[in-house]
């Protein structure tokens, strides 16, 4: 799976450059290298009725200047193409999914069971 965006936290990132913002072509915007190994992606909707939490390898940080700019590949973990098709395609809690370094899922498991 490849996710983009035109920014991310300095703290996240071992590398980074700069670039116009990708729909605008204005502006400045962050080309941030992630570290590859384990990683969670999150996602809570506002009213905490749903969530998506899922582990997954960050594999690579491509470059593609038709995309946002900072820019990586992650392989899902737990039944990949379910999460993919099910999830992501047919029902995700909006855009803009959180990516966190390492596995966090048990973390974000003990917050659900907390509220």
């Amino acid at each position: 799976m490849l996710l983009a965006h035109c920014t991310v936290p300095f703290d996240m990132i071992r590398k980074f450059s700069f670039n116009t913002h990708f729909e605008s072509g204005i502006g400045l915007a962050l080309h941030g290298e992630l570290p590859e190994g384990d990683a969670t992606i999150a996602k809570i909707s506002g009213d905490l009725s749903r969530h998506f939490f899922c582990k997954a390898d960050l594999t690579c940080n491509p470059y593609e200047k038709s995309l946002c700019r900072t820019q990586i590949t992650m392989k899902v973990e737990n039944n990949p193409s379910e999460v993919c098709r099910d999830y992501f395609l047919k029902s995700p809690i909006g855009n803009h999914h959180v990516v966190f370094i390492g596995d966090q899922t048990n973390l974000f498991d003990a917050f659900i069971e907390s509220i």
